[in-house]
């Protein structure tokens, strides 16, 4: 009893340390605000793991329960809308006039003034100029409010806020904030997060919104070299590559061909892979690109692998078949040879019949009146 008072009047001082740096999640802190953690326990615990720059203990069975990565997600997210959305660039540099740039030509993607620059016959990425950061970037605007939705009650995402480029911040019409699963629930397949139409197919260089009659999940970035200087170059950049498109969704699965430049990026839902696209599309990545090409990827994995199935069960059918045939013809070949062996013998025994029978009639005939047909 003494030691459990002791205990209850070390948790009732106040903790100078735990004041001046709480260096714990949000939810950590929520749940030693309400009561249900003792921060002297929370701090007596080893801390093993470390949690968007944040050390999170890792012997308790209600702190390891409360510090999911999706909770502290979900608890990031909320409070980030809860502050104004930034505005990204001036308005005044958003655009700068370009002579002939009135004209867009849709055969070549670009406007009359555009020029490209070639490189072994194909035109180079222009490094973008701003990219979405949502930690900063992240907040409510006018379309946040219940009653600002479109005409079939969607609420769309800024287009620009995902380029990093809006230049209207609190007061823009579309939503500052990353996608959510539930957003594809709520969207018309014919559309895209930014409610843009989607085609009955992808555009020949794979670019553009994206086709409805495709899962549209997984990203090809193409424009990626590794770093041979680095002691495990294909790790490095997997790791880059996944710091990079984690901050706008979850990535389910990445594959990396280095001897092509090339990675694969999949995601849970169609919807944080087009706003990943539009976010990393033509971004530097460190010393491994100057543009990344963001393209959507082919289904190719999944058809091929649904074709060699139903190929292989229709190998085994066939061989099935023809195993079952070869057992009846075996069995009707057996049956047929007995049925000619007795049909053979059925004709012996006739033909022994009848010459007994012949033997009979020409049993004490002269020979002028010996004339028998056999």
């Amino acid at each position: 009893m003494e030691n459990l008072k002791e205990n209850e009047q070390e948790s009732d001082a106040p903790n100078d340390d735990h004041t001046q740096a709480p260096d714990y999640p949000l939810v950590i802190n929520d749940k030693i605000a309400s009561g249900e953690l003792d921060p002297k326990v929370v701090a007596s615990l080893e801390l093993q793991k470390l949690v968007d720059g944040c050390r999170v203990p890792l012997g308790q069975d209600t702190v390891e329960a409360a510090v999911t990565e999706e909770d502290h997600q979900k608890t990031k997210v909320d409070a980030w809308m809860q502050r104004p959305a930034r505005v990204q660039i001036e308005e005044y540099t958003a655009s700068m006039y370009v002579q002939g740039s009135e004209n867009y030509n849709i055969w070549y993607n670009k406007w009359a003034g555009d020029r490209n620059e070639y490189v072994n016959g194909r035109p180079t990425l222009t490094p973008a100029s701003y990219k979405c950061d949502p930690e900063n970037d992240c907040g409510y605007t006018r379309a946040t409010n219940v009653h600002s939705v479109d005409a079939s009650g969607t609420q769309y995402i800024c287009l620009f806020f995902a380029k990093g480029c809006c230049t209207q911040g609190k007061n823009c019409a579309f939503l500052h904030r990353l996608p959510e699963m539930q957003d594809e629930y709520m969207l018309d397949p014919s559309v895209d997060i930014f409610g843009r139409e989607r085609h009955a197919r992808h555009r020949d260089d794979m670019s553009g919104v994206g086709s409805f009659n495709e899962d549209c999940k997984t990203l090809f970035v193409g424009d990626v070299h590794v770093d041979t200087t680095e002691a495990n170059p294909v790790e490095s950049l997997k790791a880059t590559l996944l710091h990079e498109f984690s901050k706008f969704g979850p990535v389910t699965e990445m594959n990396v061909v280095p001897t092509k430049g090339v990675a694969f990026i999949s995601f849970p839902s169609r919807v944080f892979a087009e706003f990943a696209k539009v976010a990393m599309a033509s971004q530097p990545l460190e010393r491994y690109s100057t543009a990344l090409n963001v393209k959507w990827a082919h289904e190719m994995k999944k058809q091929t692998g649904s074709k060699r199935a139903a190929f292989q069960a229709l190998v085994a059918k066939h061989e099935e078949q023809l195993k079952r045939f070869q057992e009846l013809m075996q069995d009707s070949c057996a049956m047929d040879l007995k049925r000619e062996k007795k049909m053979e013998e059925e004709r012996r025994v006739k033909r022994e019949k009848r010459m007994e029978q012949v033997l009979k009639n020409v049993e004490g005939l002269k020979d002028d009146e010996f004339d028998v047909k056999i």
